[in-house]
Formats: structure tokens, sequence, C-alpha cells
């Protein structure tokens, strides 16, 4: 069985992230000292900010979302085998359950043109403020 702390990531961008957060961390040192109730209070805010919140989503969709995705994709990288390694589930009719959850409601949802603007304007200062050289950084306010 893998430790709980453990995450594989393939994602270019999501590496280099994650890379640049694990710059002068110490062994034993965590990413986050956010507590899970600190964690919770943070994404409901950030549901709010990006209006989102009456979408019902939680924190555990970012599991859902992200596995429903991966399989969506359909790359031999993606198997479900292959994710239910990545995503930790001891077993199989779990997974399915997951990925059947997240791509009906991936069929489902339909956000508001507001909160999609938001999402795009956010996901480019992400990218954005993870390159680093001549591009730059780009002031979001």
């Amino acid at each position: 069985m893998l430790p709980i702390n453990k995450i594989v990531l393939d994602e270019k961008l999501a590496l280099q992230a994650l890379r640049f957060l694990c710059q002068g961390l110490k062994p034993g040192e965590t990413l986050s000292q956010v507590t899970n109730l600190q964690f919770r209070t943070l994404f409901k805010d950030l549901l709010a900010a990006l209006h989102l919140e009456q979408l019902g989503y939680m924190p555990y969709s970012l599991r859902r979302g992200g596995v429903a995705a991966a399989y969506k994709q359909g790359t031999s990288l993606t198997s479900l085998d292959v994710l239910v390694i990545q995503g930790r589930w001891q077993h199989l009719p779990t997974a399915c359950i997951y990925v059947d959850a997240g791509l009906q409601s991936m069929a489902q949802i339909t956000h508001p043109p507001r909160a999609l603007a938001l999402c795009a304007q956010m996901a480019t200062h992400f990218k954005t403020a993870s390159q680093k050289g001549t591009r730059g950084m780009r002031n979001m306010s």
C-alpha cells in the first residue's frame, strides 16, 4: 500500500509548480502548514471568489474530477488500472464509482459565464506566474 502523503504527477506545469514550491525545504518539512480545516475554509473562499459556490464543489471534487478528466483523456498512461494505483484506491469498484460520478458531473455541470471568465483569468495568471525568464509576471489587479 502506498503512503498517504505520496502523489504521482506527470503534468509538466504541475511538476514545475511543485519543484518551485519545494525549493528550500529541509528533509522532513511539509509543503504546507495548513490544517484540514484551514484548507476547507480556503477552498470555500476560493469557490466564492470564483462564483462557483452554488455548484456544490467540495475538496474531494478535486480527486473525482481529476480521475474523471484523466480517464476521459483516454491515453495509454491513464488506463483505469494506472488510475487506481495513482489514486491510491484499494478496490477497482471504488475507483469506478469515482470515475462514473466525475464523468456524470462533467456532462451535467454548466458553469456561469462570469465564473468561466474568472477561472480563465486565474489559469492565465497561474501559467504566467509559473514561468521564469523573459515572459515575466503579469499584474492581475
